[in-house]
């Protein structure tokens, strides 16, 4: 351990570990403006409910898995549909967080930000370690760290095109939009103002490379080899997918190169095969033995964009990266080249029929901004052509402007959109008196095993803000989806056939109605005309019904002629 701490300390320096920490604190202070400032602009009639524009769904499923944990479970349920099951999946993040927040009295929103400010600042010190295994010179490697941290695409000068977009293409439009603007996995700036389950993840990547890399061979190595894959499997097992490509395709390219295998090489990568066979395993079987976390599975599609918006979100990143990748296969800069051997792998993963492919963009920033570094750099000392030392300033001058706004402009306008959209105060990200009211309503009087079927965006939000169980409310987590949303569309407008509501209410194992009155493409039936449900609740927004029936099991059929919905 003592030699393994020694090899990790004669790598970075004290100073320069300090100067990633100050550094770090800069970045996540600053993406942490928009929950400081919804935070501050929250009043009585509008109520911050602490989403952001990241993901705000997936804050939502994380709201509810810490508050579930702070109640004392240690395997998850899903809040998010109806079908009966028992609690059978393990998260040691969330898990973690709720048992904190439980021991410290803390709100699930409050623990999540901290957990993402402290994950946000290891996330940045690993990176600079890793950086620093490429550069010797030390402005290089924090040049290094400023650009892989922050950098992104040219987004903002293509707001035009993302404006035809949200205009004129009704279906589909995330495919449209380029990446830096809707995958946060892409980017480090996106990763660090998400979640720590984002940047964590990252973190153990980043571990998992750097030890897979280094000379010196020792038991410590291995142990937090295999730790840190195993947790990294357990939290987010589509990064190990990308980290067992990676480490396998450079294993073989090295030994085409070199003509033999290196032992350290192939003991790290059939550590990390095992340590991935037994994650996958484990999914494979809850996935195969629990019929919800299977749905789950099943519906669990994450589409990246089409290729041409995904070129304007890499932006000045790729065309760098493919001109550093050229100048360290040029000098056989082997350290180098294995940040291409993680850069395309990664592209052409997230472009694979998988289902999640847009997951196995996680990380790809890091190869991209070193690489991205070492051609800046490179361009930089070209100015040494110019006789003249005033052409050589106008030239290091206009080539710092030019990739100054190609690579940071997009991130500081999305992070001012946010404050900028906040400033509204719309809905879901916050909440009026009316829906405050009637969710406190529902917080005070719906029992824990309950569930509610809610109006449209309401259903979404219960889970995370009122940790009520839903009949369905996301498109991932809820099972069978769009059947139920069909089913549902019937249930609200449908004007004959009553038997069937009350058999659907039974099936469904529906306790209470959440209407909005305004949502009348919905609402077209007269509740108050039938005797199975009962008025219990009204204010000027919101209706909502207790049913006066037993629940029994999950229904399975549409009423006859009854309509469908796209």
């Amino acid at each position: 351990m003592k030699n393994f701490l020694t090899s990790f300390k004669k790598s970075v320096s004290t100073k320069e570990l300090l100067f990633a920490l100050l550094f770090g604190i800069v970045i996540i202070l600053f993406l942490e403006i928009p929950y400081f400032y919804g935070t501050y602009i929250s009043s009585s009639s509008a109520h911050y409910t602490h989403l952001l524009n990241a993901s705000p769904a997936d804050y939502i499923i994380y709201y509810n898995l810490i508050e579930q944990s702070k109640n004392g479970a240690f395997l998850f349920q899903n809040f998010f549909t109806s079908e009966p099951h028992a609690g059978v999946y393990f998260s040691p993040l969330w898990l973690l967080l709720g048992k904190i927040a439980s021991v410290n009295n803390l709100e699930s929103h409050t623990i999540f930000e901290l957990a993402k400010i402290v994950s946000g600042l290891l996330c940045i010190l690993m990176l600079y370690c890793f950086i620093a295994y490429f550069f010797k010179n030390k402005k290089h490697r924090k040049i290094a760290l400023v650009v892989t941290t922050l950098s992104a695409g040219i987004s903002f000068f293509a707001l035009p095109y993302i404006t035809y977009i949200s205009q004129n293409i009704p279906i589909r439009q995330g495919l449209f939009y380029p990446i830096d603007m809707v995958i946060s996995e892409a980017f480090t700036f996106s990763i660090l103002s998400h979640s720590a389950l984002f940047s964590l993840s990252l973190t153990l990547m980043l571990s998992i490379f750097w030890l897979f890399l280094r000379r010196t061979e020792s038991f410590w190595g291995y142990f937090f080899l295999g730790t840190s894959a195993a947790t990294l499997g357990l939290m987010h097992i589509y990064d190990l997918i990308t980290i067992t490509v990676v480490a396998t395709l450079y294993v073989l390219f090295t030994f085409i190169v070199k003509k033999r295998l290196q032992p350290r090489y192939v003991y790290r990568l059939l550590l990390i095969f095992f340590v991935f066979a037994v994650c996958a395993s484990y999914f494979y079987i809850l996935f195969n033995t629990d019929p919800v976390l299977g749905g789950w599975a099943m519906q669990n599609k994450v589409i990246t964009s089409y290729l041409f918006p995904t070129l304007i979100g890499f932006g000045a990143l790729i065309p760098l990266a493919l001109y550093g990748s050229y100048r360290a296969a040029k000098t056989s800069n082997y350290r180098l080249i294995f940040l291409a051997f993680w850069a395309i792998p990664c592209f052409i993963l997230a472009f694979s029929p998988l289902p999640f492919q847009r997951k196995l963009f996680q990380g790809i920033s890091v190869p991209l901004g070193i690489l991205s570094t070492y051609a800046i750099i490179a361009l930089y000392q070209k100015s040494g052509i110019f006789k003249r030392k005033t052409a050589a300033t106008i030239y290091q001058g206009v080539l710092l402007s030019v990739l100054s706004i190609a690579l940071f402009l997009t991130p500081l306008y999305i992070t001012f959109f946010q404050i900028h959209d906040f400033s509204k105060k719309e809905f879901a990200y916050f909440l009026n008196k009316n829906e405050q009211d009637v969710f406190t309503y529902l917080e005070k009087n719906v029992r824990d095993s309950e569930h509610i079927l809610a109006s449209p965006g309401y259903d979404q939000l219960i889970p995370g803000i009122i940790f009520k169980r839903v009949y369905s409310g996301n498109d991932h987590q809820t099972i069978n989806y769009a059947k139920k949303e069909q089913e549902i569309f019937a249930f609200w407008t449908f004007q004959n056939n009553i038997p069937w509501k009350k058999q659907f209410l039974i099936d469904g194992s529906i306790e209470y109605l959440l209407i909005e009155k305004a949502a009348d493409k919905y609402h077209r039936f007269d509740f108050d005309s039938v005797d199975f449900v009962k008025k219990v609740f009204e204010n000027e927004q919101f209706v909502v019904y207790k049913t006066k029936i037993s629940p029994t099991k999950p229904h399975t059929a549409l009423p006859p002629h009854s309509p469908q919905v796209s």
